[in-house]
């Protein structure tokens, strides 16, 4: 079983790195970023707060951190868009975590760099939020990064959205609950590229439920709905037996009864 929250943040350091203000930016713009250049090494993970980074080296040399650049601290509010882009460097890069509510609205990265000696990076953390109602996402049309899947995004208080893209191969069971997402493989490779992204805690209440806009070549089930008993969580598995990795994607939309 692979619980990512848990998993990570074990691993940070305790000393953040300071990252420099772009003049003229607005704390209270509605759209902000912050970039993170690095020379990388193996696997590294970064998490990044309001304003500062840290990171642990799980293999390979040492990071060398470079010039990081933000207009606006990462704000502790419900995002409609919060991607990663990679600017530059070779290797895998992954957003594990965005930021929310249960992990103290903290961004957490994961860079793999396999090939042999260490790698300019330059990675980019861009997002939308309301400044009014920072609890409430933005209104309009929110595209889920990678996953590209495009629906209204107007939702009421009772409803909601949870969004997923990545890699499968074999089977991988999807389990959302509240705010926290797991992931848990059954033979073959490891869940890849993993991206979740939602309008909204997942509620401790029953709720209708859809698996909707379902993309890829094998099968894709919502096996477990919310309820008392198990903890209102909804499980989705993904099943890809024909020989190597996938993409996947899908949505699951709610409205609380």
């Amino acid at each position: 079983m692979k619980i990512i929250r848990t998993t990570v943040l074990a691993l940070m350091l305790a000393v953040p790195a300071s990252a420099q203000r772009i003049p003229g930016t607005d704390d209270r713009a509605a759209e902000g970023f912050f970039e993170i250049r690095a020379r990388i090494d193996g696997e590294v993970i970064l998490q990044v707060k309001g304003t500062d980074i840290t990171h642990r080296v799980v293999s390979g040399r040492a990071l060398q951190l470079e010039r990081s650049t933000y207009s606006q601290p990462i704000p502790e509010a419900v995002f409609g868009i919060f991607e990663l882009e990679r600017l530059d460097g070779r290797g895998r890069v992954e957003l594990v975590e965005r930021p929310l509510l249960s992990n103290d609205y903290t961004a957490i990265i994961r860079v793999r760099d396999d090939d042999g000696g260490a790698d300019d990076y330059h990675l980019r953390l861009d997002w939308t939020w309301n400044p009014d109602d920072p609890l409430r996402p933005p209104p309009g049309r929110n595209v889920g990064g990678r996953a590209g899947i495009d629906l209204p995004r107007l939702f009421g208080p009772r409803e909601g959205y949870f969004e997923f893209s990545g890699r499968v191969d074999h089977v991988t069971a999807i389990s959302i609950s509240g705010e926290r997402v797991r992931s848990e493989d059954f033979g073959g490779q490891r869940l890849r590229d993993g991206f979740y992204d939602w309008s909204s805690p997942m509620p401790a209440a029953p709720v209708d439920i859809e698996l909707v806009n379902v993309r890829g070549r094998g099968r894709v089930e919502l096996v477990e709905s919310p309820w008392e008993g198990n903890g209102y969580t909804a499980v989705v598995r993904i099943e890809d037996l024909n020989g190597g990795a996938a993409d996947y994607s899908f949505e699951l939309v709610w409205r609380q009864r």
